[in-house]
């Protein structure tokens, strides 16, 4: 028998990563292609909350885009599980969230453990009170600029 194939179903392990892997881009760019075809955000926001939960797991997604007259985060979209309680602050100072620092900086911030976090104060404040141990920040930005952030969040610390 060969150890390299798995016993109860003839595939090798190598072939399933394989396919898990291919599923998962196509995910993405079936996102990427439906992307363009969209003229409401808010219903766009939310589709891409959908496809992405088939690849990442979860348990609240928001989008915050910059408003340059006030310069704040303004939310756009909030996806949440049963897990998580309701959000407040459809607003928040620039220099004061999580969003403006990754928006500003254009980096990436991860943070595995909340509840230690001393950056981003206000942020910071509104994911503990909601029961979100860990999350991950990205910039969210278009070939001719800077649109704000995506924050995922997890009920597990270091998720």
């Amino acid at each position: 028998m060969n150890a390299s194939k798995d016993n109860s179903s003839g595939i090798s392990p190598g072939h399933e990563f394989l396919k898990y892997v291919a599923a998962k881009y196509e995910t993405l760019l079936a996102v990427s292609e439906s992307i363009a075809s969209y003229r409401d955000i808010s219903k766009l926001f939310h589709d891409l909350a959908q496809s992405l939960g088939h690849i990442l797991q979860f348990d609240y997604l928001t989008v915050r885009l910059h408003d340059p007259e006030r310069n704040v985060m303004r939310k756009q979209i909030l996806e949440t599980s049963s897990a998580v309680g309701t959000f407040v602050g459809d607003e928040l100072p620039v220099e004061e969230s999580l969003s403006g620092w990754v928006w500003q900086n254009q980096h990436p911030v991860l943070i595995g453990d909340v509840g230690q976090e001393t950056r981003f104060p206000r942020s910071i404040q509104i994911l503990r009170e909601n029961g979100i141990k860990s999350c991950c920040c990205l910039p969210l930005t278009t070939v001719h600029r800077c649109l704000g952030a995506i924050i995922l969040g997890r009920v597990h610390q270091q998720a």
